[in-house]
């Protein structure tokens, strides 16, 4: 972790998510993520490519 999700909006919001959930060790929160949040994220925000073909690799090592 590079520190950057500690300035998030909404990791404090994430983190008691996580703390309602019983999230109590790191394996149990990559489950949670994998099985619960990303898909309900995806299914909430996820929308089909304007155009097929396109991709603009980013590096996220400069994401911060």
């Amino acid at each position: 972790m590079n520190g950057c999700s500690a300035h998030t909006p909404g990791a404090t919001v994430q983190r008691i998510e996580l703390a309602l959930a019983g999230i109590t060790d790191m394996a149990a929160a990559n489950r949670y993520l994998k099985e619960t949040y990303m898909p309900a994220f995806n299914a909430e925000f996820m929308q089909p490519p304007a155009e097929e073909g396109v991709f603009l690799a980013l590096d996220r090592r400069a994401a911060c």
